[in-house]
């Protein structure tokens, strides 16, 4: 039987480190990408990135997420309850929850460019209420 390695090939996990721990999140499930997509889809509307109505299925994804913390969403739970646990301020899960979002819906480096953006301190457009870039706030 033929074997073929395919270790190399698979979506790598995201790896965050933080105040001397690695917190380590795997690739979502397919139902999870639904909801981190719908939450970016309406994370560039609200900031003006795209433009349009929010299609049917959107709505209803982030309908379905409810309560649930973005950062829950694109962490998981155990991830946002670790670093909770670990001291990790609110603030900080939600701007490493909303690069999650933006890293898995669209790429390392389009998430890279939109946390720049943002939470530079150098920026005069930064902001330092993660609620303002909750796509659910």
């Amino acid at each position: 039987m033929p074997v073929v390695d395919f270790s190399g090939w698979v979506e790598p996990d995201l790896v965050i480190p933080l105040g001397g721990v690695d917190y380590t999140v795997h690739p979502p499930s397919v139902e999870g990408l639904k909801m981190i997509i719908a939450l970016a889809i309406v994370f560039e509307k609200r900031h003006g990135l795209i433009e349009g109505d929010l299609s049917d299925s959107v709505t209803d994804a982030i309908a379905s997420i409810g309560d649930t913390p973005m950062a829950v969403v694109s962490l998981g739970q155990d991830i946002y309850d670790r670093m909770e646990a670990d001291g990790v301020s609110r603030a900080t899960r939600a701007r490493v929850g909303l690069y999650a979002v933006n890293y898995w819906a669209r790429g390392k480096a389009r998430a890279d460019v939109l946390a720049h953006a943002m939470w530079d301190p150098d920026e005069d457009e930064a902001t330092d209420d993660p609620g303002e870039q909750d796509p659910k706030a």
